[in-house]
């Protein structure tokens, strides 16, 4: 399963994609207004998502958050491995061993 601050990354870029418009910046506390989550908390996590290189961050009054790429080149595993990595997709969804020995995982 995905974590809540991985939802919280998904939902701030899918806004930004829909959103903003070319070398537009948009302030976190509009984003965090819209989406209606912690400002503080989605600050961090847009900032991980800067460090990264999905985002663009200019800090100051006129600053903000713009997608550093083409929102068709963003995916959504792009944003998962950068916020929870990849072990996500290793685990299993109802938490039985079970799905650890499936050949389907296998390589």
């Amino acid at each position: 399963m995905i974590s809540n601050t991985c939802k919280y990354a998904i939902r701030a870029v899918i806004y930004l994609a829909v959103k903003s418009k070319e070398n537009e910046k948009i302030g976190i506390k509009k984003i965090s207004e819209e989406l209606d989550l912690p400002g503080p908390f989605l600050g961090k996590i847009m900032q991980t998502l800067a460090k990264n290189k999905l985002l663009h961050s200019i800090k100051g009054p006129h600053g903000g958050f713009s997608l550093a790429l083409n929102p068709h080149k963003i995916s959504l595993y792009d944003i998962v491995e950068t916020i929870d990595g990849t072990d996500v997709f290793n685990e299993c969804l109802i938490g039985v061993k079970i799905c650890e020995n499936n050949p389907a995982h296998e390589e």
